[in-house]
């Protein structure tokens, strides 16, 4: 090589640059036998090129952190959120796991990173603890499992030898997520104010514990949230969005349901003058009501309160329910004795169901055989999302305050 004035750096750079199969072929055998690492070793280690070969690799590094960090706070990476058009929906499909994942995938090395640096002493000794993308991982930490299956599953760990380290291992697991989590956001919201998902989120947390304005103006300029101002942008908006849901669906049919809601209001040093309150306020709801439902359905007040044994102008005779009606109304639904929806037939199944359920021994025997109960028209089972209704200042314990929830209902309703 000196005879040929060639140095070791010129011929390491003439075959990374060069397109010959012949070349690429011995790059892929120099990195597959593992040389490359060796090589990389020899030189971090070696007292003349140690320094230097740190130096390189810190400068990769911060450049690979920087293009990452780049690419997370992207008009396209979907963090960015604006708190004067927050959205419910945005809010509901939060999720700190699907973020760790997307961080996970989008940035491996400050991932990987922030991993190393948040190990404990336990987690040094548990080369896995930070496989976040394994199936076992994924499964165990899957916030769509239903309760019973998580329920089995915690039993079975706890059933089996060494649960409870099992438990502490997924434990420090999903610690160490919403740490990574928490502080990658922290970073992208200091590059760009605009990637704010995390921070809206937090805030509004912090806004359902009543926290001090203080507090979230001193985690505001940490990073972990946004300020007092944005969080009120926020609740605008979505009660916006809400009141304009609730006009939406109550133009089909809708039911309502009203609770009392007492807040006592104490004080800490009571006076003459200032007292401990107890303020009675009421809460609704509003229940789109499914199964085909119309608003037809729903005209029979007339009818109802012509009927009503309340009413001194009905000109209906009122409705009654005794017990000879009851039975008239059965033996109109009866059916023949071998039908298993006849009226015998389910009164058994009954009878059966409280000698099972009451006397020992009698389940583990037949509980099996028992089954249910034959099912006659059954109506499907529908999720109904109910849309909460401003809290109003009434006290429902008063006729006249019924009366001014239901005008307040309407209102809202439009």
């Amino acid at each position: 090589m000196n005879e040929r004035s060639v140095s070791l750096a010129s011929l390491i750079l003439g075959i990374l640059q060069s397109a010959g199969a012949s070349q690429t072929e011995a790059l892929q055998a120099f990195t597959r036998s593992g040389e490359y690492e060796k090589v990389q070793l020899a030189l971090s280690r070696h007292p003349a090129t140690s320094k230097i070969a740190h130096d390189t690799a810190q400068t990769l590094i911060i450049a690979k952190y920087n293009q990452e960090l780049h690419q997370l706070t992207s008009s396209t990476a979907g963090y960015r959120s604006n708190a004067a058009n927050m959205s419910a929906e945005r809010i509901l499909d939060f999720s700190c796991k699907k973020m760790g994942e997307n961080f996970h995938k989008q940035a491996p090395y400050m991932w990987s990173l922030l991993g190393i640096l948040l190990k404990s002493e336990a987690d040094l000794q548990d080369p896995d603890i930070d496989e976040i993308s394994s199936t076992e991982n994924r499964e165990a930490h899957s916030g769509d499992l239903d309760d019973d299956a998580s329920g089995e599953e915690e039993e079975d760990i706890e059933a089996s030898s060494g649960g409870r380290s099992q438990k502490a291992r997924r434990r420090r697991q999903e610690l160490s997520i919403v740490k990574r989590v928490t502080i990658i956001s922290v970073v992208m919201n200091n590059r760009n104010t605009l990637c704010n998902a995390f921070q809206t989120v937090f805030g509004l947390f912090l806004h359902s514990c009543n926290t001090p304005e203080k507090v979230v103006e001193t985690l505001a300029h940490s990073g972990l949230s946004v300020g007092s101002t944005s969080i009120n942008n926020m609740i605008t908006s979505m009660s916006a969005e809400s009141a304009a849901e609730i006009i939406r669906q109550c133009q089909s049919a809708t039911g309502q349901g009203l609770d009392n809601l007492e807040v006592y209001l104490k004080t800490d040093q009571p006076t003459i003058e200032t007292k401990s309150k107890l303020i009675h306020m009421t809460t609704a709801t509003f229940l789109p009501l499914n199964h085909g439902v119309i608003m037809e359905d729903l005209k029979c007040v007339k009818e109802l309160w012509e009927k009503s044994p309340f009413n001194s102008n009905a000109t209906e005779p009122p409705l009654t329910a005794n017990h000879d009606a009851l039975c008239s109304l059965a033996a109109k639904a009866s059916r023949a004795p071998e039908d298993p929806a006849s009226q015998s037939n389910l009164m058994a199944w009954h009878v059966r169901n409280l000698l099972i359920s009451h006397i020992d021994g009698l389940k583990e025997e037949y509980g099996s055989e028992h089954g249910t109960p034959f099912m006659l028209a059954p109506i499907p089972v529908m999720k109904t999302k109910q849309i909460p209704a401003k809290a109003m200042n009434v006290d429902l314990g008063t006729a006249s305050g019924n009366g001014v929830a239901l005008e307040n209902l309407a209102q809202q309703a439009g």
